[in-house]
């Protein structure tokens, strides 16, 4: 009993000294913080993705260190073939654990420190979207912390390493207060759409389908307030254009690939069922993480979410546009965690949509959604009295904590107990994961295949001297001599991407490269003696896109300085 009047009077004196405001979101530091002090332990158990998002790290790393940038190809991934990984799967929300790695900082710690900072930057993005909302420093702090000790961000950052979906979390909120703004507030606060829907396009594009998605039926359901007012709709379509004019450097050059060449991730969409990873519906809150099924699936979102949610039916609603959004949110969380089931046609009418893999994605929008309206409920329930907000905080450390911490505890001692913890990474321990299966390889060509080929050089013809050597990680130089007839074709071991051009001794230009039946770079001899610099020059989209995005980035800068400027006088 003294134990508990001594937290209380500390709580209470604590909260006074400090006011809420500043109260609350020491408190979600300090708490997310806390969250992450397994990784104080030496090495880490070793996530599904992980080995994948470390050679990202590491091939940015050594990029910057060489001045590739911008980095599209992976010189030293798959026995130094080139793997473009990069340029399906955006590597600039990288550039902090890269920029790490490059002063110096062991790969794994910057992966570390990384998942740290961001999770900090997280859990703060929702404080302050939540607290611009509803105007509750306690709202921001439950949604914070409902979303930083998830039981699916647990999982994400210890289990699966999925870190695209883990750096998309921020960007998610801010599409949704940008929505809101869109839908209840003055739309020419068109700013948190734009960024957050450039950053998502940028880190991860399963999340941007389901995010795209969820997003796009809430504001459908809306159409009424676009049809009353359509000046809602040109600042919603300035969004737009502007999150994919900053997002362009990324995305034009994929879609200059894809379209052009046939890689395995042009064939995924639609081919391979989804619907047995389906979630059981009693799965989808108990966050027990492995049980025995055919196919792994994630611990559920938490309990506590559940309790959270059934507070919305203990006091009345209002017409209030933050009441509006909470409602939105929490209609949105249930909507969410249906489509992890199999009430869905996955075998059917949303056969196309097997391109997110496994239903249970939508988890990530749930937990966010789920967290933001929760939050705001507790502050509609708590009225601002300061031992109601107490007695809450009591409920989420208990349910939250436990959601984290028995999730991130199991992975721990499964890991250490499979002698299956990482201590430190260096590029060749990737294996074929740097591949991330083989998504971005030419259709056809498997990782297995590269180490049987070897780095070999291949002509079509007989030649008397071929020497292949590297000068620099990103240029390839060929030495040739004794060339039986002139148009010999070599094929180097290189993996085709579009951008490879080829400059001979004596020649003024360059000249672009052929793809191989195999999908590997190959170049017609000029003569039959002579030297051949190959190198990643980047194709025309690719340039032009890049001053696309420094431009409307510059653009959305002045906008945004200009806005600062007019409110402060």
């Amino acid at each position: 009993m003294d134990l508990t009047c001594g937290v209380r009077r500390l709580f209470k004196r604590l909260h006074g000294s400090a006011s809420g405001a500043l109260f609350y979101p020491i408190f979600l530091l300090v708490l997310v913080l806390l969250g992450f002090s397994p990784l104080l332990m030496p090495g880490m158990p070793s996530g599904h993705d992980m080995l994948f998002h470390l050679a990202r790290i590491q091939g940015l790393a050594d990029a910057l260190c060489n001045g590739n940038i911008p980095n599209y190809i992976n010189f030293d991934a798959l026995d130094g073939f080139g793997y473009a990984a990069g340029m399906f799967y955006s590597d600039a929300g990288l550039l902090l654990p890269a920029a790490m790695a490059a002063l110096g900082v062991p790969t794994l710690i910057a992966y570390k420190l990384f998942l740290v900072l961001w999770m900090i930057f997280s859990a703060f993005m929702m404080y302050w979207a939540v607290t611009r909302i509803c105007g509750s420093p306690f709202a921001g702090f439950c949604a914070g912390l409902m979303l930083a000790w998830s039981s699916y961000m647990a999982c994400d950052g210890f289990i699966r390493a999925a870190l695209g979906e883990y750096m998309a979390v921020p960007f998610i909120i801010m599409v949704l207060l940008g929505c809101y703004n869109m839908l209840y507030d003055s739309p020419r606060k068109f700013m948190p759409l734009a960024i957050g829907g450039a950053g998502l396009l940028i880190v991860h594009n399963i999340s941007t389908v389901l995010t795209a998605i969820a997003v796009g039926l809430w504001l459908l359901f809306n159409m009424v307030i676009f049809l009353r007012e359509p000046r809602r709709i040109f600042w919603l379509a300035a969004a737009g254009i502007a999150a994919l004019g900053v997002a362009a450097f990324y995305l034009f050059p994929m879609a200059e690939q894809l379209l052009c060449e046939k890689y395995w991730l042009n064939t995924l969409s639609g081919s391979a069922p989804i619907a047995p990873r389906a979630t059981p519906v009693m799965r989808l809150f108990i966050e027990l993480p492995y049980m025995k099924m055919e196919h792994w699936l994630p611990p559920g979102i938490g309990l506590i979410f559940v309790v959270v949610f059934f507070q919305r039916f203990r006091y009345r609603g209002g017409s209030e546009p933050a009441e509006r959004f909470r409602d939105a949110m929490l209609i949105m969380g249930v909507a969410a965690l249906f489509w992890a089931t199999n009430f869905l046609p996955w075998e059917g009418l949303l056969r196309k949509l097997s391109l997110v893999q496994f239903p249970w994605r939508s988890y990530l929008i749930a937990t966010i959604v789920l967290a933001m309206g929760g939050g705001m409920s507790l502050a509609k329930l708590t009225q601002g009295k300061l031992k109601r907000e107490r007695k809450w905080v009591w409920i989420l450390l208990f349910g939250c904590g436990f959601a984290w911490f028995f999730t991130v505890s199991y992975i721990y001692a499964a890991r250490i107990s499979e002698h299956d913890v990482l201590k430190s990474f260096r590029l060749k321990d990737a294996g074929r994961m740097v591949a991330a299966g083989y998504h971005y390889l030419p259709a056809g060509m498997r990782p297995q295949f590269i180490k049987e080929r070897g780095a070999v050089v291949k002509s079509s013809a007989p030649v008397e001297k071929l020497v292949y050597s590297r000068p620099r990680r990103d240029l390839f130089r060929l030495e040739y001599a004794g060339a039986a007839a002139e148009g010999v074709t070599v094929e180097l071991p290189l993996i085709h991407y579009r951008g490879y051009r080829v400059k001979f001794a004596g020649e003024n230009g360059d000249a672009p490269v052929v793809r191989s039946a195999d999908g590997y770079v190959s170049i017609k001899l000029q003569g039959k003696s002579g030297v051949a610099a190959v190198r990643y020059a980047g194709t025309r989209v690719q340039h032009v896109s890049l001053l696309v995005s420094a431009a409307s980035t510059l653009l959305l800068l002045l906008i945004a300085i200009l806005r600062w400027r007019r409110r402060a006088e």
